[in-house]
């Protein structure tokens, strides 16, 4: 087949398509395929490839003109001829190789097509049907390579694991394609030392990694493949995935491993038990807190002596009740519903504070531990309770919750009494406001009033919260808007305020100076932001970042006289407001962008 004359040619039983390596252009067809495919040579002569052929050939002849030592490829593709007037796929097995012209220093590409049965596609001919279906959907991956380690042929599973969707892209290409480096090179001498000596490596245990970077582990065995006249040609191999295996593998010998530490173990626990028990017997007696061994209906089984001295009686008296008799009946509905779950397994154990009753009638208060004891079967045998005398700690507590409470009262008395001296304070200030006619000593006064109001503010919000150590910043801010709404929002001008405020508590000693802030901020902007408008806005954003509050106070007047500083000003107001922003440690920015903005950023207390 490698060098055919052209009566030869002509004469040869199968259809045959001689193609250009280099422009991959059909050159000659012989009578065979005018016959099988109904063309005439007129109408495929000098037409590329890929207007008759399918893809797969496509890919074989592209690969094959190109690499001159590249052996014969078999593909089963669908070539294009007529059935009457209508262009028809015909399917077909392709032999495709390269001939040589020794004479003309020439070469060509060959393709022999065997039509396959009509009605079936490409790889369901009766003869090839069995076998393309054992090496394509073969659980373990096929692949057939030639002498230089290049795929010739490859099965689904191989091309899955090559990360390719078609099998025919495998052809030509070698393991460095797919592969790291290290692996492929492994699996390149392999092949030649087959190739070489015509052994074959049989169940070698390798780590694969894929493109995507997961790895499995594989068993492979490859054979030399050899020719019909025994040369070898290539090699064959198959892989199947033992990771599986190897878990299992690992997993058995962990648990043989655990057996083996397990046996060990009971063994030496097995020796130890004995001085447990006595170890146990010791503890449970000599233990300085209460010790019990009781029934699951209740019954002291057995006690120690210092339960008998928490509750005033003697072995023999104690063991004659049950639990339920010296116990608190306030508190015997939960105790005995811990011990029901307990039975049910829904807990393994549990601990409570309870009251008991002495043997004299007093009232012993305990911490009770208690867990179950259960034999070999899961039926439950009896209880084990720790109980500790708490008496003298609950007496403590109880002093220490009424000392408490009276604090409370007090510190809501002292709030109460400031915010009122405060009020007091700014009604005398708003009685002077009334009798004094130099307008700049009333604005003064009525500055100090608010001052004095913003202060009061604050002792008024923890006076009213439960919490008489911080107050809600969105809380008070609405409030102080409302205020200064009331007293500065005059009947021809309509200025709406809109506050919005993420929870953020603040002490006292944060929360007045950010009050007075707030406070000449916002009175600022309603006697000077909207001088010759008739309505305006004023926004109040509060937000809390890292243990840092963020408060935003911007308008929609006429914005900051160009000339406005923060330092350079020489009023009360701008000094307080600097004083009070070094009083935080915080930062102040301003700036104008479609009227006054300002930004107060301080950290707060944890």
């Amino acid at each position: 087949m490698r060098y055919l004359d052209e009566k030869s040619f002509q004469k040869h039983s199968s259809a045959l398509l001689i193609v250009s390596p280099d422009t991959l252009k059909v050159s000659g067809v012989n009578g065979e395929f005018e016959r099988v495919f109904r063309l005439n040579s007129s109408d495929v002569m000098d037409i590329d490839i890929e207007e008759i052929c399918g893809d797969r050939i496509q890919k074989a002849v592209s690969r094959i003109s190109g690499d001159t030592g590249f052996p014969l490829v078999t593909v089963e593709d669908v070539v294009k001829g007529r059935d009457n007037a209508k262009v028809k796929d015909y399917p077909a097995k392709a032999n495709i190789f390269r001939h040589e012209d020794k004479e003309e220093a020439s070469s060509n590409v060959i393709i022999q097509l065997k039509p396959l049965q009509v009605g079936r596609k490409p790889g369901e001919n009766q003869k090839s049907r069995f076998f393309n279906h054992l090496l394509y959907h073969f659980p373990d991956t096929i692949y057939f390579k030639d002498r230089e380690s290049r795929f010739l042929l490859v099965n689904s599973k191989q091309a899955e694991i090559l990360g390719i969707d078609d099998s025919a892209d495998a052809i030509g290409k070698t393991d460095f394609d797919f592969f790291p480096e290290e692996e492929a090179q492994d699996s390149y001498e392999d092949e030649q030392y087959i190739i070489q000596t015509g052994d074959s490596v049989e169940d070698k245990r390798e780590r694969v990694t894929l493109k995507e970077g997961k790895e499995y582990w594989a068993s492979t065995t490859k054979v030399p493949l050899r020719n019909e006249s025994g040369d070898i040609i290539g090699t064959l191999g198959i892989s199947r995935d033992i990771t599986e295996q190897m878990r299992l593998k690992r997993e058995n010998q962990r648990l043989l491993n655990q057996e083996r530490e397990l046996r060990e173990r009971m063994e030496t626990a097995y020796s130890d038990l004995q001085i447990q028990k006595e170890q146990f017997q010791g503890a449970f007696e000599k233990t300085a807190i209460g010790m019990a061994l009781v029934s699951t209906e209740g019954e002291f089984m057995k006690v120690n002596d210092s339960l008998c001295d928490m509750l005033g009686y003697e072995r023999e008296e104690l063991t004659s009740h049950k639990f339920q008799e010296i116990t608190h009946p306030d508190d015997l509905e939960k105790d005995l519903g811990q011990l029901n779950q307990l039975l049910e397994g829904k807990i393994e154990s549990y601990t409570m504070e309870k009251r008991y009753y002495h043997k004299k009638g007093d009232v012993i208060w305990a911490i009770l531990s208690v867990s179950l004891v259960r034999d070999a079967d899961e039926n439950p045998l009896h209880f084990v309770s720790q109980v500790q005398d708490i008496t003298e700690r609950k007496e403590y507590e109880q002093h220490l919750n009424k000392s408490l409470e009276e604090k409370q009262v007090l510190l809501e008395e002292i709030h109460h009494r400031v915010k009122n001296n405060l009020a007091s304070v700014s009604g005398i200030l708003e009685l002077q406001v009334y009798n004094t006619l130099n307008e700049e000593v009333r604005n003064s006064l009525q500055d100090a009033q608010s001052r004095i109001h913003t202060m009061a503010l604050v002792h008024e919000q923890l006076y009213q919260h439960d919490s008489l150590s911080n107050i809600l910043l969105g809380d008070y801010t609405h409030q102080l808007v409302e205020t200064i709404h009331d007293s500065l929002n005059t009947k021809n001008k309509n200025i709406e305020s809109h506050v919005t405020s993420e929870r953020v508590p603040l002490e006292i000693t944060e929360a007045v100076p950010c009050g007075l802030i707030l406070n000449e901020l916002i009175t600022n902007v309603y006697k000077h932001g909207f001088k010759g408008k008739e309505k305006g806005n004023i926004w109040i954003d509060i937000e809390q970042e890292d243990h840092k509050v963020h408060i935003r106070i911007s308008d929609d007047g006429v914005g900051l006289p160009d000339d406005f500083s923060l330092d350079n000003q020489d009023t009360l107001g701008v000094n307080l407001i600097n004083t009070l922003v070094d009083q935080l440690d915080a930062e102040m920015s301003y700036k104008n962008d479609n009227g006054a903005h300002f930004e107060l950023i301080f950290p707060i207390s944890e």
